[in-house]
């Protein structure tokens, strides 16, 4: 157990010291961004 602590700890360091951890969450909001303007273009505003 100790071990695999080690191990996640060692790799969360890794990937926040060059970022991808930021990048990650950055590209999400894009993503999320952009599906959230396809469906404004696709589904009315008002339907009647």
């Amino acid at each position: 157990m100790r071990k695999l602590l080690a191990l996640v700890t060692v790799a969360l360091v890794v990937l926040a010291g060059c970022n991808t951890v930021r990048g990650t969450v950055n590209g999400l909001g894009k993503d999320t961004q952009k599906a959230g303007e396809w469906v404004q273009e696709k589904v009315p505003a008002n339907p009647q």
